[in-house]
């Protein structure tokens, strides 16, 4: 148990100094603590994958195939999933206009959000992928 404090520890000094990412269940005000970085990871992994179980349900109920129905689904909210993780808006895209500014850290933690949510609704789309393998 020591060894892993001690190693969470060291994540939590390096995120800190180096990137300016502040770790903190209780504050989900901050646009880039760890809290919203891991409900971001979430809630697009979440979109694909239970958009994409739930798809499967509807195309057994139409007597459509189940599998390759998901593995359609999977893809296609990929895109939906990033959406919906960064909160449908373009805010993302219009904190690079700061680059102008000079002003680099908003710019950097929202292309980390960017770049988190994209990892989720990936491995949302591997993990339906690998759900719906036909083992032969």
């Amino acid at each position: 148990l020591g060894a892993v404090t001690t190693g969470w520890m060291s994540v939590h000094k390096s995120l800190t100094s180096c990137v300016g990412i502040r770790i903190s269940t209780s504050s989900l005000g901050d646009e880039c603590s760890m809290a919203q970085v891991i409900l971001t990871f979430f809630v697009a992994y979440g979109i694909v994958v239970g958009g994409s179980l739930s798809g499967g349900i509807g195309a057994f109920l139409t007597d459509k195939p189940p599998l390759l129905s998901m593995a359609q689904l999977a893809d296609q909210l990929k895109i939906w999933g990033l959406v919906g993780a960064l909160g449908g808006t373009f805010d993302s895209f219009l904190q690079i206009e700061k680059i102008l500014m000079g002003n680099l850290t908003p710019v950097f933690k929202q292309l980390v959000m960017i770049v988190v949510a994209f990892l989720g609704a990936h491995i949302g789309t591997i993990c339906v992928q690998w759900l719906i393998q036909v083992r032969s």
